[in-house]
């Protein structure tokens, strides 16, 4: 956990204390982890993180008004006759109360390079220049490089934190299978932001 805990603070320490987000055109909502249809389930499933910024802008949606929310994930390659992952967000954004003229949805983008690459011209088109982005608080300073990279205002609007509060319980400082693979998230997000500089995307 110690070592979770530097990994993860020192990416989100710039999103931990942040006034309430200022004005903006829409809210663009960026897709984590989802599960492809399987014999089993012959449905795609968004997992926790994908489903909690969707929460979250559903949330930032009800509380702005009338700001659209626009969604990004690719279609499953395994499926792609099957709803994106895009789309299965909106239908989430539904059930929490946006309605359906004020869901966009960007369903090519694999990469957070890729979706705001792909989110731009939607968002032009539409007058959009003033963002909020949601995404974990850990990915937030790559995303929104993405997409000032694509000459968008973007605010940050976290939806989860994977730092744990200080001071720790007892019980968390046990080495446990989550804080193994939050580390090894962190490890994989500072090699994606090195990346993303070299090759001029941030």
């Amino acid at each position: 956990m110690p070592v979770a805990w530097v990994n993860n603070r020192l990416l989100e320490y710039p999103f931990v204390d942040l006034p309430e987000p200022p004005p903006a055109d829409a809210i663009v909502v960026l897709s984590g982890a989802a599960e492809p249809p399987s014999a089993a389930f012959p449905y795609g499933v968004l997992l926790d993180s994908t489903a909690r910024r969707t929460r979250y802008a559903a949330e930032l949606g009800l509380r702005r008004g009338d700001l659209p929310i626009l969604a990004c994930g690719p279609h499953f390659s395994e499926a792609p006759e099957q709803l994106s992952v895009a789309a299965e967000m909106g239908l989430l954004l539904e059930g929490w109360g946006i309605l359906a003229d004020r869901i966009w949805l960007e369903q090519v983008g694999r990469s957070t390079a890729q979706q705001a690459q792909e989110a731009a011209p939607i968002l032009r088109e539409r007058g959009v220049r003033r963002i909020l982005l949601v995404t974990d608080a850990f990915h937030m300073r790559r995303a929104l490089g993405c997409f000032r990279k694509q000459g968008f205002e973007a605010f940050p609007a976290p939806s989860y934190f994977r730092a744990p509060p200080l001071p720790p319980r007892l019980v968390e400082l046990i080495p446990s299978p989550g804080y193994v693979l939050h580390n090894e998230e962190a490890l994989r997000e500072w090699l994606a932001l090195i990346q993303y500089k070299l090759r001029g995307a941030i």
